[in-house]
């Protein structure tokens, strides 16, 4: 590197070379002879060109008098002289008088300081964290490099996802899905308000719109948890004509929790103190027999606000209210107060006009509680979104739901959707509730059943009226996603597919003509999809139908009406001879082609899930479900039975798809994760980190090759397909095919009970002292690895060291009965008992065989 002289200058050097008292150093300004006594001292460079084995620094020697230290292998030490090695200058001879001390086998302690690096590289890979691993894998030393590390590179590298184009399509109106136009390179984009955009890249090759912009469904300042599910009620109840005021909680418990006291004014107090209330209703009026005193449920609590309505407030329907906010103000002027109106103070109940049940100030003026549970994250409660259950309720986490907004808050709180939650224990100054007179729910949280008297609940003593209100069903939640419009591409990208909120279904290409109309359905169309071979095309509309066209012709060959409320997804299966459908309403269909048979119906609320999307794997012989907020469930195609995985370890799930030509599934949460589960068992064996937020879909490219992300932000995101298949299979057949690397997912890896080789070996009746030209015992090319099948898993060792480094493979369904490494270093290989073979490369994309990648039978002689 470097010399530098007795007065304190140095210089860089390009060689040097000495005889007797004189040096010849050579830099960058030419050829110089130096008396030794000008040298103070040489550095030689600290990480050299990788030595050679032979060459491997294994000593170091600390010279006397300050003289320095050299890292060198020892070949012998005699009385006067240490004769050595040194990867920098070679062979020297050195005389025992001027060492001071030696430090024997420091390959042993670098080795194992650096298998103490790679342990920390597995455990970050098995915490899912890349970045982590692969910031420790890069600071080992090159000359300790083995194909151990190679392969915790790989594997690192794998797990992330790297970004390709990034751009917002729809910046002034929002994005609601992205999904590839039938090729690799184009995108197709769906605005919010009705809008398609056609991408290659940046640039826009067409654009149009497909829907009325003032009926898209979503609502102002809606939040996920919202999202739509069917509910039924079963049994009718009462509930409080308006919110329990000061006067009447205070004749039923003698107390008045209220700070500002007024008669008039809704009561202000916490959970427990609206159930001391209910509790002491129960013991002064006896409730009907099958009935009690209690908080609404969230769901009683909704329903009763809505009074038949599905927009935003009581007496509005879908339309300009759900995202005009001076509309919005103005409608909920009549019917509550909120921060638009109220003067920043509570008011006297009964001042604004009641909804159509005969409710008050179900909107604004206070929060009311509600029965139900929820964990202390609201965005949680999305967690517990079941469509199609009857009479829900929740008794799980220690916050309690508030409903109905108040005097305080934006209009966009106080929407008969809008969910918020808040500790039991909480009062501020504007938490309330209304009375219910309801039926008793059981520990499931169905109410037992009781006949319905028609009749308005006067109870003079306590000021108290309560009014009747039916059974039903209904769409509880604000619609946004599963009930907009859709439009989607078919002939490889070359035609799109329109479904607006008026229920016209279109055709048009991307030349820039208008939209032709094909068929009107009088309905929003929510879900559309076109057969590969365009024979067949799909439309379900929020009205619950769902119609089956001719691709070619579009003549309308049938109609189904087997859904109450909104189809969410509509799917064929690959070869065109079966298609599915599901709906808010929680059920999921499966017919025959062309003979339009059921063949099963499968109800979500059986299987504690909601049947958003579906999805046919590549051999159709398996239907893949999800939902927002829901756990993803598989479905056997002919039968309609679920086929059981482990419980799925992840929350937060907004969709599920296969893997193109895969039997793996990949999930997305909300939070930017990538989730990749085999089909077999559901073990979910990688998990990407997408450092996105928000996250509202997800789809592949038609080979696999790219996925394509849309956040609530509007950001699409295109990105490679993390490497999933990271070994190679060989059957017994000679037929070759790539897996996942499943055994390195497990969290349980099996360690052996002795974890140096000698003893390994000796505890097997084996020599200490291994034979790798013997089967089950193999070392690798640059000797420092050892590779064993002697016990019937795959275990890899330090040559140096003896010490066992990691298990690549156990418990598999037959032991392991030999391995080997290929010439090269590059790949581990090893048989199965049953013959198969099962390849370990350290690199994507790496072939075998110098000549024909697919020249297997060389593989035979690796072992």
């Amino acid at each position: 590197n470097y010399a530098v002289f007795m007065n304190g200058d140095s210089t860089m050097l390009d060689s040097i070379s000495g005889k007797d008292n004189l040096f010849s150093i050579g830099t960058k300004r030419g050829e110089f002879s130096i008396p030794q006594p000008r040298i103070k001292s040489v550095h030689f460079n600290k990480e050299p060109f990788p030595p050679t084995l032979s060459e491997q620094s294994t000593e170091q020697i600390l010279l006397t008098h300050s003289l320095g230290q050299i890292s060198c292998k020892i070949l012998s030490i005699s009385r006067e002289y240490i004769n050595g090695i040194h990867p920098d200058f070679g062979q020297f001879k050195l005389s025992l008088e001027i060492v001071k001390q030696m430090k024997c086998n420091q390959h042993l302690l670098r080795l194992r300081n650096y298998f103490e690096q790679l342990a920390e590289v597995k455990k970050a890979l098995n915490n899912q964290k890349p970045e982590i691993a692969l910031s420790i894998l890069n600071l080992q030393p090159i000359e300790l490099r083995s194909w151990y590390w190679s392969r915790l590179s790989f594997l690192a590298k794998g797990m992330q996802s790297e970004e390709i184009l990034s751009f917002s399509p729809h910046p002034e109106k929002g994005l609601f899905s992205a999904s590839f136009a039938g090729k690799e390179d184009t995108v197709l984009t769906l605005g919010k308000k009705g809008e398609y955009a056609l991408w290659n890249g940046h640039a826009k090759l067409a654009s149009g719109s497909f829907s009325d912009p003032t009926k898209f469904p979503a609502e102002v300042g809606r939040l996920s948890n919202e999202a739509q599910h069917a509910v039924t009620l079963s049994n009718p109840y009462w509930i409080g004509e308006t919110e329990v005021t000061q006067e009447q909680y205070e004749l039923v418990t003698s107390k008045n929790p209220s700070l500002e006291k007024n008669s008039s004014l809704p009561v202000i107090c916490s959970w427990f103190d609206a159930q001391d209330f209910c509790k002491e209703m129960n013991k002064k009026q006896k409730p009907p027999v099958g009935y009690e005193w209690r908080l609404p449920t969230e769901a009683e609590w909704e329903w009763a606000c809505r009074a038949g309505s599905n927009g935003p407030f009581c007496e509005s329907t879908v339309g300009p209210l759900n995202h005009d906010v001076e509309l919005s103000e103005k409608h909920l002027d009549q019917y509550g107060w909120f921060a638009g109106n109220s003067g920043n103070k509570i008011h006297s109940v009964k001042q604004k006009l009641p909804n159509a049940f005969g409710l008050y100030d179900m909107h604004g003026n206070v929060w009311e509680w509600c029965l139900d549970s929820t964990r202390s994250e609201k965005a949680k409660i999305l967690e517990q979104r079941v469509t199609g259950k009857i009479n829900p309720f929740s008794s799980i986490g220690d916050w309690k739901i508030l409903r109905g907004g108040c005097y305080d808050v934006k209009f966009d709180r106080c929407r008969s959707a809008y969910r918020g939650a808040n500790a039991p224990s909480i009062v501020q100054g504007d938490r309330g509730f209304r009375i219910v007179l309801g039926p008793i729910l059981d520990y499931e949280g169905n109410s037992s059943k009781n006949e319905f008297f028609n009749e308005i609940f006067n109870i003079e003593k306590f000021r108290l009226s309560l009014l009747p209100i039916s059974p039903g069903s209904f769409l509880m939640g604000s619609p946004d996603i599963l009930s907009a419009p859709r439009a989607i591409t078919r002939a490889f990208g070359n035609e799109l597919l329109t479904g607006s909120s008026d229920g016209i279904l279109g055709i048009t290409d991307f030349s820039g003509r208008s939209i032709e109309k094909i068929a009107d359905f009088n309905s929003s169309i929510t879900s559309m999809d076109a057969t590969f071979d365009n024979k067949w095309v799909l439309a379900g509309c929020a009205n619950g139908d769902v119609h089956l066209l001719d691709g070619k012709s579009f003549q309308l060959k049938h109609t189904l009406a087997q859904h109450a409320f909104a189809v969410t997804s509509t799917v064929f299966a690959p070869n065109g001879e079966s298609f599915s459908t599901s709906g808010l309403d929680g059920k999921f269909h499966s017919y025959s082609l062309p003979k339009i048979e059921k063949k099963w119906t499968v109800q979500g609320s059986d299987h504690n899930t909601s049947f958003d999307f579906l999805e046919y794997n590549s051999d159709g012989s398996k239907i893949l479900t999800s939902g927002l907020g829901t756990l993803p469930k598989l479905f056997d195609a002919e039968s309609g039975k679920e086929i059981k995985l482990n419980t799925f370890p992840y929350i937060g799930c907004i969709r599920s798809r296969f893997l193109p030509n895969e039997e793996s599934f990949v999930s997305v949460t909300k939070s930017g994760l990538l989730l990749f589960t085999e089909t077999t068992r559901g073990l979910v064996y990688k998990i990407v980190r997408l450092n996105l937020k928000d996250i509202i879909d997800f789809s592949f490219s038609p080979y696999g090759k790219k996925i394509i992300i849309s956040t609530k932000e509007g950001i699409c995101s295109v990105r490679k397909t993390p490497v999933t298949n990271n070994i190679f299979i060989q059957d017994e057949t000679k037929n070759f095919e790539q897996s996942p690397d499943f055994f390195f997912a497990l969290a349980g890896k099996t360690e052996p009970y002795f974890k140096k080789l000698s003893d390994f070996l000796t505890g097997l009746d084996r020599p200490v002292m291994p034979d790798f030209s013997k089967k089950g015992c193999r070392l690798s090319p640059d000797e420092k690895l050892v590779l064993t099948t002697l016990d019937g898993a795959l275990r890899l060792w330090c040559f140096d060291t003896g010490e066992w480094i990691s298990t690549l493979g156990d418990k598999f369904a037959s032991p392991f009965i030999e391995c080997g490494f290929s010439p090269d270093g590059r790949f581990i290989v090893a048989k199965l008992k049953t013959k198969e073979i099962l390849i370990y490369p350290t690199a994507i994309n790496q072939t075998i065989g110098s000549d024909n990648p697919n020249n297997w039978e060389e593989i035979e002689h690796w072992f």
